[in-house]
């Protein structure tokens, strides 16, 4: 977080979630993409494609019924197949969803791991909302935090697939051919589709306009050499037309379709092949993290801009996938008590107010993580020590005005929302315990 790309400064904060335009039902935009194909901007996108024996609907939007009635408005045919392009809740149906529109004859299909995700989802339901409501936070403003042991409710049940495949597929529907295939990228379970008659291909997560996410702080690794060698696949396909999953543009002009797919693949590419570099030479991650930057011409690019995750976060995700999560650091193999070791830090010191300039100054020469790793050794001691509270609600607030990445907004939000709820708590401040 000491490093923060040049394109920041143009870039407002993330929108809201719940608040983003559309969100709302009446701002859903729907777009003609040929004489019998459809694509709609519905937070997550979905698109659907009509042909004389029925519709093929590729993505869930959401889950939301407005889709579906969106749907009903171009045709009354029957939606024969549902396409996932991956198992996440925001492209899958849930089971009461998918029954207000399928018939008998209607066919899910996906990859053959996506039941396997959306199993590990209703197995870690609980974690799954804590984690999102951090990753989230920032544009969910007011929402509760679930706290660890709660039990949230329990999602709805998903609609499985009925028909699933591995490498590639294909069927037809109505004289129009449907080619499917694999792509490891944001998930292990991802498909494109692609219509060949018409040169469309639905890229579902592996396509959104900004910097890829390929490291998320909050899930598992992603796959940065999967994901450069779909689009490059993509690509080779020369499409008319790309709907990405996410994000109000669909790509229908040639020369933003080529920098678009340029820009992605190269970013991804250049990341990848220099924490390999550095990996082979022996290097810890934490100088890869600080160290690895996109080169100028493309952190400029407005296809990679990183307003939903970060270059650093990639590293980190690309080190752990072919490295584990040993980081060579004796003391780090095996668990340490953080409270203890800062207790007996904070005693060696013998007074609070050094740790407390010492984390302001550096602070202020522009070492943000660490200031705030000086400022923890404090409040891990003692998490109720008010002028640390006080100090660290500052620093969290600094960052909400410089970084401009959802992914790690949504951690200085709850520390911002804490600390903001313990200090007008306090009442009158008692003496701290130096």
């Amino acid at each position: 977080m000491d490093y923060q790309p040049a394109h920041f400064a143009a870039l407002p904060p993330p929108e809201g979630y719940d608040q983003h335009p559309l969100h709302s039902p009446e701002n859903l935009r729907v777009e003609q993409i040929s004489d019998t194909a459809y694509w709609i901007s519905a937070l997550s996108n979905a698109g659907w494609v009509i042909t004389e024996e029925g519709v093929v609907l590729i993505d869930s939007g959401s889950n939301r019924r407005e889709v579906i009635q969106a749907l009903r408005r171009t045709t009354d045919k029957p939606i024969r197949y549902v396409i996932y392009t991956h198992g996440h809740g925001d492209h899958t149906f849930t089971l009461d969803r998918y029954e207000e529109f399928a018939e008998v004859s209607t066919r899910v299909v996906a990859h053959s791991l996506v039941p396997e995700r959306l199993s590990k989802y209703e197995m870690l339901a609980p974690h799954i909302a804590r984690t999102n409501q951090v990753q989230f936070r920032g544009s969910r403003p007011g929402r509760p935090l679930p706290t660890a042991g709660t039990q949230p409710a329990s999602p709805p049940g998903r609609k499985y697939p009925d028909t699933v495949y591995d490498g590639e597929f294909q069927f037809t529907l109505g004289g129009r051919r449907f080619d499917l295939f694999h792509a490891r990228a944001e998930t292990d379970d991802a498909t494109i589709v692609s219509i060949p008659d018409e040169g469309i291909v639905f890229a579902g997560d592996c396509l959104i306009r900004s910097w890829p996410n390929v490291g998320n702080p909050y899930k598992v690794p992603r796959y940065a050499r999967g994901w450069y060698e779909v689009l490059e696949r993509i690509q080779r396909l020369a499409p008319r037309v790309v709907a990405p999953g996410h994000g109000q543009q669909l790509l229908t002009d040639a020369g933003d379709i080529r920098r678009c797919l340029n820009d992605q693949i190269a970013g991804l590419r250049y990341v990848h092949d220099e924490v390999v570099r550095r990996m082979n030479e022996g290097q810890p991650l934490w100088k890869m993290v600080l160290e690895t930057h996109l080169p100028a011409e493309l952190e400029d690019s407005p296809w990679l801009e990183q307003s939903y995750s970060r270059v650093e976060f990639a590293v980190t995700a690309i080190w752990r996938g072919y490295g584990g999560w040993y980081d060579g650091d004796p003391s780090d193999l095996f668990a340490v008590p953080r409270t203890d070791v800062a207790s007996t830090l904070r005693g060696l010191i013998g007074n609070d107010d050094s740790i407390l300039r010492a984390a302001r100054d550096l602070w202020s020469a522009g070492k943000r993580s660490q200031g705030l790793e000086v400022l923890q050794v404090l409040l891990r001691a003692n998490p109720e020590h008010v002028e640390g509270r006080g100090l660290r609600l500052e620093f969290m607030e600094t960052l909400l005005t410089e970084d401009k990445t959802l992914m790690s907004r949504g951690a200085w939000h709850v520390f911002a929302d804490g600390d903001r709820e313990f200090l007008a708590g306090v009442g009158e401040q008692p003496e701290n315990d130096t």
